[in-house]
């Protein structure tokens, strides 16, 4: 029977150990028809076959990103870009918001993203009073890059009833000057005082949003998202309804927040729940902050602050008897843990939710799993719990780890040949728009391990490059039991495929940031296309 499509004249990495190379791949209906050399698969070009020509570059299973934030990442596109690149200086994010607080309605919400104070110029968060300088009048949010702080005006804040005398937030921090006066900085649970007031955006807007950003993430060679967002009903609608219109081009689980997990049982929803093209994930919990910002929750304090241990979010009984009620009702369980007292806590809530029900084929999972304690990996293999890991984090937040961390502490960060060697499953995930989508990106984090200004995390934690690439192609479908739907390339799987301009086992992984993604094909279909491949 002849094949929908042939790729010719490159190199063809299938990651099925049974084959690992090729010279060609062919695909029909959507699935992978055979791999082998361009003579052996000759016969299967027919009159109405398309040809991609690969002009030597190399073809691999496509990439998962298994953490991100899709839609969020969309929407974010819309804010005031507040990141180094665009505004290096607390003047110049003045400036920015200044500039959009002149061209709002009144009253609307002003919504900024990704500073950074680790790197800003002065090296401080802004304060409510920086925002009130240029945008008095309209309530403003300014979002750090992580996630787990943000700035708010006066304005906003009186209308979160946050003052001098106000409570103090469980699981969340309200920054405070030497009178007792709020600064305007919230971090963890605290932002929701303010953020739950912002009303949320239309359907259509979060369509647009969800649309844009599944077109970058094609460019960056990926087929298929985890959305760690936990979807909100219009959320999910909007993700329906760009389904049912055919213009959702990627393979996309839905995580769930406690605030809908209700409303799931209540409809029989759980894990595995939905299609092809959207899938309900596990259910999203999150127990810390970053490191960042100096909220992840750690046994030892951060460098120069004696007292600051971060931020537990939940505490321990809320986590497991929230991780208990999941599991019950037949969802995995995803823990957001960075610090090594929340990874303790992460695996205590997974550990007591097996001991109700067993996970079946979705494994438990912590999300990050940046600094397990002593004991925590063999755990973690123990009980089947994943680490759905970022290691483009090394790359970009690196340098801000060994700041915050005594020299000790950051050596025991993302100890990820030690889970590779005990047996963890280990999937990767950029958390985009926290940092950078690319997996290539990630997977050479994963081999270099070196932080922006090109300083070293545990070197001997490094990985090799093909065990990298596992990290981002054929590990992830095991979170969704799709280890023998998708992954590889081999007869009968998902023709999910990535076309890179060089081979990533070829080149020093220092490179493979720079390498360019040509093709990107989810379901037999070519869904991104680069101006160096020929489709004929």
């Amino acid at each position: 029977m002849p094949a929908d499509l042939l790729l010719l004249n490159g190199t063809v990495l299938t990651l099925d150990a049974a084959r690992p190379r090729a010279e060609a791949l062919a695909l029909l209906g959507g699935r992978v028809l055979a791999v082998g050399d361009r003579v052996s698969l000759a016969d299967l070009r027919g009159p109405k076959t398309e040809v991609l020509d690969l002009h030597g570059g190399c073809a691999l299973p496509a990439f998962t990103d298994s953490h991100c934030h899709l839609n969020a990442y969309g929407l974010a596109m819309e804010e005031v870009d507040c990141s180094l690149e665009a505004a290096p200086t607390l003047e110049a994010i003045r400036e920015k918001i200044g500039e959009a607080a002149r061209a709002a309605a009144p009253g609307e919400w002003i919504q900024a993203r990704a500073y950074d104070d680790t790197r800003l110029r002065p090296q401080r968060h802004p304060t409510r009073w920086d925002l009130d300088a240029v945008a008095p009048d309209h309530p403003v949010i300014l979002r750090r890059r992580c996630g787990h702080v943000c700035v708010a005006n006066s304005l906003a804040l009186r209308m979160a009833g946050i003052s001098v005398d106000g409570p103090e937030v469980p699981g969340g921090k309200i920054d405070r000057d030497e009178r007792g006066e709020p600064t305007g900085v919230l971090r963890e649970r605290a932002q929701d005082l303010v953020r739950d007031l912002i009303p949320p955006p239309p359907t259509e807007r979060i369509k647009r949003g969800i649309t844009r950003a599944a077109e970058r993430y094609l460019r960056e060679g990926i087929a298929a998202v985890h959305d760690a967002g936990g979807a909100r009903m219009e959320e999910l609608l909007a993700y329906r309804e760009l389904a049912e219109e055919e213009r959702l081009p990627l393979r996309v689980v839905l995580m769930v927040r406690p605030p809908w997990l209700e409303h799931c049982i209540g409809a029989g929803i759980a894990t595995g729940f939905g299609g092809e093209r959207i899938t309900v994930g596990p259910v999203k919990l999150f127990a810390d902050g970053g490191i960042g910002p100096r909220t992840a929750a750690v046994t030892r304090p951060y460098h120069g602050e004696p007292d600051n241990l971060g931020v537990l979010r939940l505490s321990e009984e809320e986590l497991s008897d929230t991780a208990v009620l999941a599991a019950r009702a037949g969802f995995a369980v995803a823990i957001h843990a960075i610090g090594d007292e929340a990874v303790r806590a992460a695996i205590a809530a997974l550990a007591r939710a097996m001991e109700e029900r067993a996970p079946g084929r979705y494994p438990h999972r912590i999300e990050h799993c940046v600094l397990p304690g002593p004991g925590d990996i063999e755990t973690m293999r123990r009980l089947n719990i994943a680490a759905a890991v970022q290691p483009a984090f090394l790359h970009t937040l690196g340098d801000s780890w060994l700041e915050a961390l005594d020299a000790d502490l950051a050596e025991r960060c993302y100890p990820l040949r030690s889970m590779w060697a005990a047996g963890v499953l280990i999937t990767g995930g950029s958390d985009c728009p926290v940092v950078p989508s690319s997996p290539l990106l990630g997977v050479s984090s994963l081999v270099t391990r070196r932080t922006a200004s090109g300083r070293s995390i545990a070197p001997a934690e490094a990985i090799e490059i093909e065990a990298a690439l596992r990290v981002y192609t054929d590990l992830p479908p095991r979170l969704m039991g799709e280890q023998n739907v998708r992954g590889r390339l081999s007869p009968g799987l998902a023709g999910d495929v990535t076309v890179l301009s060089a081979d990533p086992t070829q080149i020093p992984a220092e490179a493979l940031p720079d390498v360019e993604v040509w093709a990107t094909i989810t379901g037999g279909r070519v869904r991104y296309l680069a101006p160096a491949p020929v489709l004929s």
